[in-house]
Protein backbone atom coordinates (compact mmCIF):
# COMPACT_ATOMS: atom_id res chain seq x y z
CA UNK A 1 0.00 0.00 0.00
CA UNK A 2 1.00 3.50 -1.32
CA UNK A 3 1.04 5.73 1.99
CA UNK A 4 0.17 9.19 -0.39
CA UNK A 5 2.05 12.60 1.16
CA UNK A 6 -1.77 13.96 2.38
CA UNK A 7 -2.10 11.39 4.44
CA UNK A 8 1.31 12.17 6.30
CA UNK A 9 0.01 15.94 6.87
CA UNK A 10 -3.75 14.80 8.00
CA UNK A 11 -2.28 12.30 10.33
CA UNK A 12 0.22 14.95 11.88
CA UNK A 13 -2.55 17.62 11.85
CA UNK A 14 -4.45 15.27 14.05
CA UNK A 15 -1.70 14.01 16.74
CA UNK A 16 -0.63 18.41 16.76
CA UNK A 17 -4.73 18.87 17.68
CA UNK A 18 -4.94 16.14 20.55
CA UNK A 19 -1.70 16.93 22.30
CA UNK A 20 -1.41 19.43 24.92
CA UNK A 21 1.08 21.35 22.98
CA UNK A 22 0.14 20.79 19.48
CA UNK A 23 -1.66 23.91 18.72
CA UNK A 24 1.69 26.14 20.43
CA UNK A 25 4.19 23.71 18.25
CA UNK A 26 2.14 24.18 14.99
CA UNK A 27 2.00 27.88 15.66
CA UNK A 28 5.56 28.08 15.90
CA UNK A 29 6.23 26.28 13.00
CA UNK A 30 4.01 28.54 10.73
CA UNK A 31 5.36 31.45 12.72
CA UNK A 32 8.81 30.26 11.14
CA UNK A 33 7.87 29.53 7.53
CA UNK A 34 5.97 33.70 7.51
CA UNK A 35 9.21 35.32 9.03
CA UNK A 36 11.45 33.49 6.16
CA UNK A 37 9.77 34.61 3.14
CA UNK A 38 7.15 36.46 1.81
CA UNK A 39 3.49 35.18 1.01
CA UNK A 40 3.03 36.34 -2.68
CA UNK A 41 0.05 34.37 -3.46
CA UNK A 42 -1.31 36.51 -0.48
CA UNK A 43 0.35 39.99 -1.60
CA UNK A 44 -0.54 39.16 -5.60
CA UNK A 45 -4.40 38.68 -4.08
CA UNK A 46 -4.02 41.68 -2.18
CA UNK A 47 -2.94 43.93 -4.68
CA UNK A 48 -5.78 42.35 -7.24
CA UNK A 49 -7.95 43.44 -4.47
CA UNK A 50 -7.30 47.09 -4.92
CA UNK A 51 -7.14 46.91 -8.67
CA UNK A 52 -10.57 45.43 -8.45
CA UNK A 53 -11.84 48.42 -5.98
CA UNK A 54 -10.46 50.93 -8.10
CA UNK A 55 -12.49 49.59 -11.05
CA UNK A 56 -15.15 49.66 -9.90
CA UNK A 57 -14.22 53.49 -9.04
CA UNK A 58 -14.40 52.69 -4.86
CA UNK A 59 -11.84 54.95 -3.75
CA UNK A 60 -9.82 53.59 -0.65
CA UNK A 61 -8.43 57.52 0.49
CA UNK A 62 -9.18 57.87 3.82
CA UNK A 63 -11.46 54.71 4.33
CA UNK A 64 -11.76 52.62 7.43
CA UNK A 65 -11.34 48.71 6.11
CA UNK A 66 -11.88 45.97 8.27
CA UNK A 67 -9.97 42.44 7.56
CA UNK A 68 -11.00 39.11 9.24
CA UNK A 69 -8.30 36.47 9.37
CA UNK A 70 -5.45 37.98 8.89
CA UNK A 71 -3.75 35.16 10.32
CA UNK A 72 0.22 35.25 10.67
CA UNK A 73 0.93 37.96 8.49
CA UNK A 74 -0.54 41.26 8.11
CA UNK A 75 0.18 41.53 4.14
CA UNK A 76 -3.05 42.48 2.88
CA UNK A 77 -3.61 45.42 5.08
CA UNK A 78 -0.58 47.22 4.41
CA UNK A 79 -1.29 46.53 1.24
CA UNK A 80 -4.20 48.33 1.64
CA UNK A 81 -2.85 50.99 4.26
CA UNK A 82 -0.47 51.73 1.12
CA UNK A 83 -3.45 52.41 -1.57
CA UNK A 84 -5.13 54.96 0.97
CA UNK A 85 -6.84 53.04 3.92
CA UNK A 86 -6.15 55.25 7.37
CA UNK A 87 -6.83 52.83 9.21
CA UNK A 88 -7.35 48.59 9.15
CA UNK A 89 -9.10 46.76 11.69
CA UNK A 90 -7.72 43.10 11.91
CA UNK A 91 -9.89 40.76 13.96
CA UNK A 92 -9.04 36.91 14.10
CA UNK A 93 -10.35 34.22 16.32
CA UNK A 94 -6.71 33.25 17.63
CA UNK A 95 -3.53 35.35 18.37
CA UNK A 96 -1.51 34.64 15.43
CA UNK A 97 0.47 38.09 15.12
CA UNK A 98 4.19 38.63 17.12
CA UNK A 99 5.94 41.23 17.17
CA UNK A 100 8.71 39.27 15.29
CA UNK A 101 6.11 38.11 12.45
CA UNK A 102 5.26 41.87 12.12
CA UNK A 103 8.99 43.28 12.49
CA UNK A 104 9.49 40.58 10.14
CA UNK A 105 6.57 40.79 7.32
CA UNK A 106 7.69 44.90 7.98
CA UNK A 107 11.14 44.55 6.57
CA UNK A 108 9.48 42.14 3.70
CA UNK A 109 7.41 44.78 2.79
CA UNK A 110 9.99 46.63 2.60
CA UNK A 111 12.17 44.58 0.54
CA UNK A 112 9.47 44.75 -2.26
CA UNK A 113 8.95 48.80 -2.27
CA UNK A 114 9.53 48.83 -6.18
CA UNK A 115 7.17 46.40 -6.93
CA UNK A 116 4.55 48.03 -4.53
CA UNK A 117 5.26 51.26 -6.05
CA UNK A 118 4.56 50.04 -9.71
CA UNK A 119 0.99 48.21 -8.49
CA UNK A 120 -0.12 50.83 -6.36
CA UNK A 121 0.86 54.03 -8.39
CA UNK A 122 3.06 55.28 -5.37
CA UNK A 123 6.93 56.55 -5.15
CA UNK A 124 8.56 54.57 -2.85
CA UNK A 125 9.09 57.68 -0.55
CA UNK A 126 5.61 56.81 -0.12
CA UNK A 127 6.42 53.43 0.27
CA UNK A 128 8.63 54.58 3.27
CA UNK A 129 6.81 56.65 4.98
CA UNK A 130 3.59 54.28 5.47
CA UNK A 131 5.63 51.60 6.55
CA UNK A 132 7.34 52.22 9.70
CA UNK A 133 10.90 51.04 10.21
CA UNK A 134 10.70 47.62 11.93
CA UNK A 135 13.00 48.44 14.50
CA UNK A 136 11.85 51.82 15.49
CA UNK A 137 9.35 50.73 17.87
CA UNK A 138 7.83 48.28 20.25
CA UNK A 139 5.13 45.98 19.18
CA UNK A 140 1.97 48.27 20.22
CA UNK A 141 3.81 51.14 18.86
CA UNK A 142 4.45 49.09 15.43
CA UNK A 143 0.77 48.51 15.28
CA UNK A 144 -0.22 52.08 15.96
CA UNK A 145 2.10 53.10 13.73
CA UNK A 146 0.91 50.85 11.09
CA UNK A 147 -2.37 52.24 11.21
CA UNK A 148 -3.25 49.26 12.82
CA UNK A 149 -6.29 47.77 15.29
CA UNK A 150 -5.61 44.22 15.97
CA UNK A 151 -8.35 42.60 18.13
CA UNK A 152 -7.49 38.66 18.72
CA UNK A 153 -8.45 36.45 20.14
CA UNK A 154 -12.17 37.80 19.02
CA UNK A 155 -15.58 37.21 18.27
CA UNK A 156 -16.77 40.16 15.28
CA UNK A 157 -20.31 38.87 16.28
CA UNK A 158 -19.92 40.60 19.55
CA UNK A 159 -18.39 43.75 17.96
CA UNK A 160 -21.03 46.76 18.55
CA UNK A 161 -18.27 49.34 18.42
CA UNK A 162 -17.78 48.83 15.14
CA UNK A 163 -21.56 49.11 14.12
CA UNK A 164 -21.51 50.77 10.46
CA UNK A 165 -18.48 52.01 10.86
CA UNK A 166 -15.96 50.17 8.36
CA UNK A 167 -15.98 50.96 4.51
CA UNK A 168 -14.39 48.02 3.52
CA UNK A 169 -14.84 43.96 4.80
CA UNK A 170 -11.93 42.01 3.39
CA UNK A 171 -11.07 37.86 3.81
CA UNK A 172 -8.86 35.62 1.71
CA UNK A 173 -8.80 31.95 2.06
CA UNK A 174 -10.48 32.38 5.48
CA UNK A 175 -14.45 31.56 4.38
CA UNK A 176 -13.62 28.52 3.55
CA UNK A 177 -12.55 27.06 7.24
CA UNK A 178 -15.92 28.40 8.81
CA UNK A 179 -17.66 25.39 9.95
CA UNK A 180 -21.21 26.17 7.86
CA UNK A 181 -23.38 26.78 11.09
CA UNK A 182 -21.32 29.74 12.08
CA UNK A 183 -20.50 30.80 8.64
CA UNK A 184 -23.96 33.25 8.43
CA UNK A 185 -23.73 34.63 11.83
CA UNK A 186 -20.10 35.47 10.68
CA UNK A 187 -21.48 37.34 7.76
CA UNK A 188 -24.22 39.00 9.20
CA UNK A 189 -21.68 40.39 11.64
CA UNK A 190 -19.50 41.62 8.75
CA UNK A 191 -22.58 43.31 7.64
CA UNK A 192 -23.68 45.02 10.82
CA UNK A 193 -20.32 47.00 10.85
CA UNK A 194 -20.10 48.32 7.11
CA UNK A 195 -21.18 51.62 6.23
CA UNK A 196 -24.60 51.93 3.84
CA UNK A 197 -21.74 52.84 0.69
CA UNK A 198 -18.86 50.05 1.76
CA UNK A 199 -18.39 46.87 0.00
CA UNK A 200 -17.07 43.39 1.05
CA UNK A 201 -14.57 41.47 -1.03
CA UNK A 202 -13.38 37.83 -0.56
CA UNK A 203 -11.09 35.40 -2.16
CA UNK A 204 -12.54 32.00 -1.31
CA UNK A 205 -10.45 28.46 -2.04
CA UNK A 206 -12.56 25.88 -2.59
CA UNK A 207 -10.05 23.32 -3.35
CA UNK A 208 -8.97 20.53 -0.80
CA UNK A 209 -6.25 22.16 0.99
CA UNK A 210 -4.35 18.75 0.66
CA UNK A 211 -3.86 18.97 -2.70
CA UNK A 212 -2.06 21.76 -2.58
CA UNK A 213 0.77 19.61 -0.43
CA UNK A 214 -0.08 16.67 -2.60
CA UNK A 215 -0.73 17.66 -6.14
CA UNK A 216 -1.26 13.95 -6.94
CA UNK A 217 -4.56 14.23 -5.36
CA UNK A 218 -7.53 15.64 -7.21
CA UNK A 219 -8.32 18.84 -5.98
CA UNK A 220 -12.29 17.88 -4.81
CA UNK A 221 -10.51 14.77 -3.68
CA UNK A 222 -12.72 15.51 0.32
CA UNK A 223 -15.91 15.91 -1.55
CA UNK A 224 -15.25 11.70 -2.03
CA UNK A 225 -15.82 11.05 1.91
CA UNK A 226 -19.39 10.75 3.71
CA UNK A 227 -19.43 13.02 6.71
CA UNK A 228 -18.85 10.82 9.53
CA UNK A 229 -15.47 10.23 8.19
CA UNK A 230 -14.53 13.33 6.97
CA UNK A 231 -15.10 14.63 10.78
CA UNK A 232 -12.64 12.13 11.73
CA UNK A 233 -10.24 13.32 8.60
CA UNK A 234 -11.24 17.06 9.08
CA UNK A 235 -7.97 18.94 11.67
CA UNK A 236 -9.32 21.76 13.67
CA UNK A 237 -5.60 22.97 12.69
CA UNK A 238 -7.06 23.36 9.22
CA UNK A 239 -10.65 22.74 9.53
CA UNK A 240 -12.77 22.60 6.10
CA UNK A 241 -16.12 22.81 5.52
CA UNK A 242 -16.20 21.50 1.59
CA UNK A 243 -18.81 23.71 0.55
CA UNK A 244 -19.36 24.52 -2.43
CA UNK A 245 -19.40 28.02 -4.20
CA UNK A 246 -22.85 27.85 -4.93
CA UNK A 247 -23.61 27.95 -1.30
CA UNK A 248 -21.37 30.03 -0.24
CA UNK A 249 -22.51 32.47 -2.44
CA UNK A 250 -26.12 32.03 -1.30
CA UNK A 251 -25.11 32.78 2.67
CA UNK A 252 -23.64 36.04 1.14
CA UNK A 253 -26.78 37.21 -0.04
CA UNK A 254 -28.83 35.71 3.15
CA UNK A 255 -26.48 38.15 5.70
CA UNK A 256 -27.86 40.83 3.43
CA UNK A 257 -25.15 41.46 0.61
CA UNK A 258 -25.92 41.85 -2.87
CA UNK A 259 -23.31 40.24 -6.07
CA UNK A 260 -21.96 42.66 -7.74
CA UNK A 261 -19.04 41.46 -9.11
CA UNK A 262 -18.16 37.28 -9.28
CA UNK A 263 -15.55 35.59 -10.47
CA UNK A 264 -14.68 31.98 -10.94
CA UNK A 265 -12.06 29.70 -11.35
CA UNK A 266 -12.86 26.27 -13.04
CA UNK A 267 -10.12 24.10 -12.25
CA UNK A 268 -9.91 21.47 -15.66
CA UNK A 269 -8.71 18.29 -13.40
CA UNK A 270 -11.31 19.09 -11.35
CA UNK A 271 -14.28 19.32 -13.70
CA UNK A 272 -12.88 15.54 -15.06
CA UNK A 273 -12.83 14.25 -11.56
CA UNK A 274 -16.34 15.63 -10.88
CA UNK A 275 -17.06 12.81 -13.48
CA UNK A 276 -14.70 10.51 -13.04
CA UNK A 277 -14.75 9.90 -9.22
CA UNK A 278 -17.46 8.23 -6.96
CA UNK A 279 -18.35 11.79 -5.07
CA UNK A 280 -20.10 11.37 -1.67
CA UNK A 281 -23.96 11.63 -2.25
CA UNK A 282 -24.28 14.81 -0.63
CA UNK A 283 -22.29 16.57 -3.78
CA UNK A 284 -23.90 14.30 -6.47
CA UNK A 285 -26.40 16.14 -6.84
CA UNK A 286 -24.10 19.26 -7.66
CA UNK A 287 -23.81 20.35 -11.49
CA UNK A 288 -20.11 19.62 -12.86
CA UNK A 289 -19.58 23.31 -12.23
CA UNK A 290 -20.48 23.34 -8.69
CA UNK A 291 -18.28 20.75 -8.28
CA UNK A 292 -15.09 22.02 -9.99
CA UNK A 293 -15.14 25.51 -9.51
CA UNK A 294 -11.91 25.68 -7.18
CA UNK A 295 -12.01 29.16 -6.20
CA UNK A 296 -14.12 32.61 -6.12
CA UNK A 297 -13.93 36.18 -5.76
CA UNK A 298 -16.93 37.90 -4.33
CA UNK A 299 -17.52 41.65 -4.10
CA UNK A 300 -20.94 42.68 -2.89
CA UNK A 301 -22.55 45.38 -1.25
CA UNK A 302 -24.88 45.83 1.57
CA UNK A 303 -28.94 45.66 0.80
CA UNK A 304 -30.81 47.73 3.34
CA UNK A 305 -30.99 46.40 6.66
CA UNK A 306 -34.94 45.10 6.09
CA UNK A 307 -34.00 43.48 2.81
CA UNK A 308 -32.00 40.81 5.04
CA UNK A 309 -33.28 37.55 4.90
CA UNK A 310 -34.22 34.96 7.58
CA UNK A 311 -31.26 32.68 7.59
CA UNK A 312 -32.09 29.03 6.54
CA UNK A 313 -32.37 26.52 8.92
CA UNK A 314 -29.17 24.22 10.08
CA UNK A 315 -28.66 20.77 10.00
CA UNK A 316 -27.74 18.07 12.31
CA UNK A 317 -24.38 17.79 10.55
CA UNK A 318 -21.33 20.30 11.95
CA UNK A 319 -20.45 21.01 8.75
CA UNK A 320 -23.86 19.84 6.38
CA UNK A 321 -26.44 23.08 6.81
CA UNK A 322 -29.60 22.80 5.15
CA UNK A 323 -29.25 24.06 1.42
CA UNK A 324 -29.96 27.40 1.75
CA UNK A 325 -32.16 29.30 -1.10
CA UNK A 326 -30.47 29.23 -4.64
CA UNK A 327 -28.18 32.39 -5.23
CA UNK A 328 -28.60 34.63 -8.14
CA UNK A 329 -25.82 34.77 -10.73
CA UNK A 330 -27.26 38.52 -12.17
CA UNK A 331 -23.65 39.85 -11.78
CA UNK A 332 -21.55 39.04 -14.54
CA UNK A 333 -18.90 36.37 -13.85
CA UNK A 334 -16.13 35.27 -15.73
CA UNK A 335 -15.15 31.14 -15.70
Amino acid sequence: MIIRRWWLKCTGQRVLSHVPAGHRLNALWRARQRATALNRDLLDQSLRYVRTLRSLGYDLEGRVALEVGPGWTPVMAYVLRLAGCRKVVLCDTTRHLTPNLLRATLRLMRGSAETLAVELGLMRADIEAILPHPASLDFPGLLAASGFDYRAPYALEQAEDLAESVDLVATHAVLEHVPGPQLLPLLRATRRVLRPEGLAIHFIDHVDHWHHFDPGISPINFLKFPPWWWTILNSPLAYQNRLRFTRHLAYIQEAGFEVIRLELHVDSQAFQDSRRLRLHQEFQTCTPLETAVTSSFVVARPEPLLAAREPPAASDGMDRPEEPSQPSLRPSHSA
